[in-house]
């Protein structure tokens, strides 16, 4: 569980970059829109741009909630096993007379 999580969390921070990159040339189609008008092929480009800025950032989000919670529950269940291991729920003591089954519940 802890391993997915730090995958999902590679994962959006790619989605995160790439939702950036897409957000920069964006903004850079905006600013030539302010110099001159856009032409079709202008327009159709700054449409899909925001669609997949839409669609990355979704994606960023996803993951990133998905991969924190699941490192937060690997964590939790590697503390609990690492407890557990540590004192063991059945034990055999040696005694004057032989051996003593001692277990804890």
């Amino acid at each position: 569980m802890l391993g997915l999580g730090l995958s999902l969390g590679g994962v959006a921070a790619y989605a995160g970059a790439r939702s950036s990159a897409l957000a920069r040339e964006g903004r850079e189609i905006q600013a030539m829109s302010a110099i001159m008008p856009l032409d079709d092929a202008a327009l159709r480009e700054d449409v899909a741009l925001a669609d997949g800025y839409r669609t990355w950032t979704s994606v960023t989000i996803a993951t990133a909630i998905t991969g924190g919670v699941a490192v937060v529950i690997g964590a939790t269940l590697l503390g609990v096993g690492h407890h557990r291991k540590k004192r063991p729920p059945m034990a055999l003591i040696p005694t004057g007379k032989g051996l003593a089954l001692h277990v804890r519940f």
